[in-house]
């Protein structure tokens, strides 16, 4: 059992406003406090937004998408956007926009990634489900729902010891975000959520999904059985469940079940096609869309139970690696020759490899290789504007398992050129992230036509670059603070 910080659910919520998000809190409460005269509201909501022109674009984006597409005629400003889908509708997607910035603004864990993918997909699906309600049910709906996990998405989305302390017992240790939450800080996280929600004036419709009273309204079913259907979807819109679950919603929205189920897998689409401007691109991959089936289903890692304590060289590679955050000058090099040779010597893979984008970011350069020849080495040369493994794994900052059967969906990403080069079907690759920031990526293989990559080997591979990408970011952290 991990070691329990024993401190009270409104001393969380102090810790995390105050210590860790102070600038979002401060921002949501100026969001949600503006209820002054019509237009001085509109008049702060406008500078607001316009102090960031990243998130102008963005949200003049969303406003011009087909979510809002009654809106005649372009909508060009932000005063525009306000007039014609309204002050709520902006400020809460501008909300939205901060919070998927902040929560995914450090190096995500797999466990986190898939949690932010749930909450955006299931937000947009519920927000279709009230659509025939009031305007504004609908824009709660939609708030309501991404922030529904708030407090879970706060405490793991931090480089603290408290977040590493969590994830490492969701991610690697197979424990459920509840127990892990009550073995580290003594309560749940959906306390937390709602305890976050009453401080920092966020819409209650949040606290009565978590609570779940009786007679629920018609905007809280909405976003249970969202939840459901984006919980369940990813295994295929034609797996049985998801049939079920769709039923339900059909029955809920007394709609045939062709038009629900075409509507919810266009919500999909939808949803894919504007994560990035919400700030959610980094998850898109992991949303659902039309091509997702059972026999291409989106792949979710085995929650498994996993003892540093029952490999000795995995823990003792571990702790010599996180022994470089203890150093007065980081020596990077050391630290990637360390890692290399762990995959090699502890992990018994034949070939590595590390390649780092370039100040430009427009290639990708090889670095160190070790085990390959010269074709191989000249592989991991590549430009960033090609699609294959190695920068997909930079674009969406996760780990790839090529030759694995959960990940049949990506093999297209071994293209013809690398096949040749590697001469191998079965290899790992993982995201190096600094501050939030993918840099390059490792990559492993069993050699040319080698055996099949196991479990283990893609559990410790993954670790083993979690824990690199902390020293780097402890690091940068460490500098930026000299």
């Amino acid at each position: 059992m991990a070691e329990t910080f024993r401190v009270a659910v409104e001393d969380w919520v102090d810790y995390l406003s105050d210590d860790q998000l102070p600038a979002l809190a401060a921002s949501v409460h100026k969001l949600t406090d503006l209820t002054a005269s019509e237009d001085a509201r509109v008049s702060s909501l406008t500078s607001e937004v316009l102090r960031d022109p990243t998130l102008t674009s963005r949200l003049l984006q969303v406003s011009n998408s087909v979510n809002y597409r009654n809106v005649s005629g372009q909508i060009a400003t932000i005063n525009r956007a306000i007039f014609w889908l309204g002050f709520s509708t902006v400020r809460d997607t501008m909300l939205s926009m901060k919070i998927l910035d902040s929560v995914l603004e450090h190096s995500p864990s797999q466990h986190l990634l898939f949690l932010i993918a749930r909450s955006y997909h299931t937000a947009m699906q519920a927000s279709w489900m009230v659509e025939e309600v009031r305007h504004s049910d609908r824009e709660e709906a939609f708030i309501s729902a991404l922030l529904r996990h708030l407090g879970e998405m706060a405490f793991l989305s931090r480089d603290d010891e408290v977040s590493h302390r969590l994830n490492l017992l969701i991610d690697r240790q197979g424990q459920t975000p509840d127990a892990a939450a009550l073995d580290v800080l003594g309560c749940r996280f959906d306390e937390v959520t709602v305890a976050i929600v009453k401080r920092w004036g966020l819409s209650p419709l949040i606290a009565e999904t978590i609570l779940k009273p009786e007679s629920p309204r018609q905007t809280v079913q909405a976003i249970l059985l969202a939840e459901e259907l984006c919980t369940q979807a990813i295994q295929g819109w034609d797996h049985p469940d998801t049939q079920l679950i769709m039923r339900k919603i059909a029955d809920f929205r007394r709609l045939p079940y062709k038009d629900c189920a075409d509507k919810a897998i266009f919500t999909a689409d939808l949803s894919r096609k504007l994560a990035a401007s919400y700030g959610a691109g980094v998850v898109r991959h992991l949303i659902p869309d039309a091509k997702t089936t059972v026999a291409n289903p989106i792949y979710l890692p085995r929650v498994k139970e996993i003892h540093l304590e029952d490999s000795p060289f995995q823990l003792q590679l571990q702790q010599q690696i996180l022994s470089f955050q203890q150093a007065k000058k980081l020596d990077i090099n050391e630290l990637f020759r360390v890692a290399m040779d762990g995959f090699c010597d502890g992990l018994l893979l034949k070939r590595v490899a590390l390649s780092l984008v370039s100040p430009d970011r427009k290639q990708l350069k090889t670095k160190t290789t070790r085990g390959g020849d010269l074709s191989f080495n000249a592989v991991f040369d590549v430009s960033m504007q090609q699609e294959n493994l190695f920068t997909h794994s930079i674009r969406s900052a996760q780990p790839l398992w090529i030759g694995s059967s959960a990940m049949a969906g990506k093999s297209y990403l071994l293209t013809g050129s690398i096949l040749k080069a590697t001469k191998t079907k079965h290899c790992l690759v993982a995201p190096i992230i600094v501050s939030g920031k993918p840099i390059g990526v490792f990559y492993a293989d069993s050699g040319e036509g080698g055996e099949p990559i196991s479990d283990s080997q893609f559990s410790a591979f993954c670790g083993v670059v979690q824990q690199v990408n902390l020293v780097l970011t402890s690091n940068a952290a460490a500098r930026t603070k000299a």
